[in-house]
């Protein structure tokens, strides 16, 4: 199981765009969890009116962690046996999970 790992603090301008890369994979991850960084807004509310272009998870952090920290914040959360981490004004390449569980990324 891969588990996408998109963790955002206040920037929410690229975030669908970037979500829309991830399930856009040859191999789309089974979990997309969105780890919202005590933004202001919390991207549940942008959600309401920005619906996601698919499934996905979102958990909060009680203060802000930094990058860093929310990456940690959300591979503890995940559930897959894989992670895979995007920033939220990234996009991945249609093919960046095609071959995993067979190589390190």
């Amino acid at each position: 199981m891969i588990s996408a790992v998109i963790p955002v603090h206040n920037r929410f301008e690229y975030l669908n765009e970037t979500i829309a890369s991830v399930f856009s994979q040859t191999r789309v991850p089974d979990e997309v969890l969105i780890v919202d960084d005590s933004s202001i807004v919390p991207v549940e509310e942008y959600f309401a009116n920005n619906p996601p272009p698919g499934p996905v998870r979102v958990v909060r952090t009680d203060r802000s962690r930094n990058a860093g920290g929310a990456r940690n914040y959300g591979w503890r959360h995940a559930q897959g046996d894989l992670i895979a981490f995007n920033d939220s004004d990234d996009l991945w390449e249609p093919d960046k999970t095609r071959h995993a569980g067979r190589v390190l990324w």
